[in-house]
This record gives C-alpha cells, structure tokens and sequence, in this order.
C-alpha cells in the first residue's frame, strides 16, 4: 500500500521541566501527521517504516539530517519524535523543511516547511565567549569599570561604606577631610627630628641666616637694650644705609664698642652721628687712624 499525502501535519516542542534542569533539553522535535493511501483514505492500522528527511530548501537543497525508524499508525495518525534516533544537531539560524517517505516510495511532495517553534533551538547554540563588548550596542550596558571586566567587586574601606539599595549603589564617608602626619623631618635652619609620634624640633644654632630675614624686619625695637656687643656684628657688617640718620647716640654706643674694624672706610658721615654723640670714651685707643679720617 502506497501513502499518497499527509492531510495535516502538527510540529510540537516539548519541554518537561526534569528534562530540562536535569538532563538538558531534547535534542528532538515532536511530529505528527495523517497518513492516507493513494485513494484518500487512511491506511490500515500497524507499524510502517517511514524516512524522515530535513532539507535547506523546498525543491532540490542539501540533505542536512535524516533518520528511518518503524512509526506506528492508528486510524491513519502517528506521532513520533524527529531525533529520537538521529540527534538534530542543526542550529535553526535559516529556514528548514521536512520530508516523508514510506517505505521505498519516493518522497510526499510538497516537503512541509517548519514554522516557528522549533527555532527556538537556536537558544542552545550560543557559543561561550561569543557576546563580547563588540556585539552589545552602545550606551546599553557598563562594559568594563577602568578597565576591569568580568566580575567586578566594590570593596568598602577605612571609614568608607557602600550601601545596595535596589539597583542604586550609595558610597559613602565617615569623618572629616583630615589626616594623620607620620613624620616631621627638620628643614633648614632647624634641628631635632625626624618625628613620627612626639619630639622636639627647635632653631639650630646660626640657623637664621641673613637669606632668611626680609629687608628692614629686624627694628630697634625688636633688638633688647644691650644685647648686641661688638662680638655680635661682623666687621664691615653694619654700614650707614643700615642706619637711619640720627638713630646712633651715644647712650646707644658701648665703651669703646665701636673701633675702626666696625667702621667701613667712609661710611659714618656727619648726617650718621647726633650732635656730641661720639665722645672721646667711645673712641679706642690707638683706633682712629689717617685712613678713617676724610680730607
């Protein structure tokens, strides 16, 4: 007995949830159909061997999975499950049609194209590795955080906590901008130290050089009554400009504190000294001499 048509063809995929997260989904797709003889009516009941065939075309194409088994018919339909013998390893990423033949009888035609459920399958060929950064459009999700990808991890700190809340991540800071110094090295001009806890730094002897003192900044009044002696001042050091006119008198003048090494040839003029203020005890012995005297 020859099939002459198939007069309705169902496609099914079946998932039952123990399959899937215990052993992975079917390889194999639900088919069902009428079979009929030449003259239109169903066949008998019994067991028919039956090629199935799919295709990458409707008419001519490429053969891309086949498989033959004994189907059993009852009131002219059968079901059966494509790939229960052959796995359908094909990724459904292009259109698919089906073929049936009995027996030795040449294929039904027209070949039946697959709708839409059975390209579901194409959610199993996902390669790994294969959405990178380059397949995910612009502006949709946060690539990489400076650089790092993959798991990426906020790691709260000293005195720094960061707190989910739905999807907003909130970081905040405990204390003020302050910190903490851990040492003190002395620069110039100063002595002690280093310092990491506690510690003296003070002014080293002739630490305070003149590089140090701005124009004009150390006054008379800055200076204790006394406390500069002729040891004090380097020869040459203190000139008329250093001296405001008038300023010397001779209560501001030691015994013989001032000879003729303190003096700079021709510095101290008329206008340098207050009337009667150089007397003869203010002058050394021997200190005056023809050089220290203008014309």
């Amino acid at each position: 007995m020859k099939a002459k048509s198939f007069l309705s063809v169902l496609f099914v995929l079946l998932f039952f949830y123990c399959e899937i997260f215990s052993q992975g989904i079917p390889e194999t797709i639900n088919f069902q159909g009428v079979l009929k003889d030449a003259s239109g009516n169903v066949v008998t009941n019994g067991n028919y061997n039956l090629t199935f065939k799919i295709y990458d075309a409707g008419v001519g194409g490429t053969v891309l999975w086949s498989e033959t088994k004994t189907v059993q018919v009852e009131g002219g339909i059968f079901t059966t499950q494509l790939g229960s013998v052959n796995p359908i390893n094909l990724p459904f990423d292009g259109a698919y049609w089906v073929a049936v033949s009995v027996g030795s009888d040449p294929e039904m035609t027209p070949r039946m194209q697959f709708t839409s459920v059975p390209y579901s399958r194409i959610s199993l060929t996902v390669p790994d590795n294969s959405l990178t950064a380059a397949k995910i459009h612009s502006g949709q999700v946060v690539k990489s955080i400076n650089g790092l990808k993959d798991n990426v991890n906020l790691v709260a700190g000293s005195n720094v906590t960061i707190t989910a809340s739905g999807n907003d991540l909130t970081i905040s800071s405990a204390g003020g901008g302050g910190g903490t110094v851990t040492q003190v090295n002395t620069g110039a001009g100063l002595t002690g130290g280093p310092i990491t806890t506690t510690g003296t730094i003070s002014i080293a002897n002739d630490g305070i050089t003149t590089a140090m003192l701005q124009n004009n900044s150390v006054t008379s009044d800055k200076i204790s009554d006394g406390t500069i002696g002729a040891n004090d001042l380097a020869n040459n050091s203190v000139t008329s400009a250093k001296i405001t006119d008038g300023t010397i008198v001779t209560a501001d003048l030691g015994d013989n504190s001032v000879s003729s090494g303190k003096i700079v040839d021709g510095t101290i003029v008329t206008s340098d000294l207050a009337n009667n203020s150089v007397t003869t005890d203010k002058i050394a012995d021997g200190t005056i001499t023809a050089t220290d005297i203008g014309n």
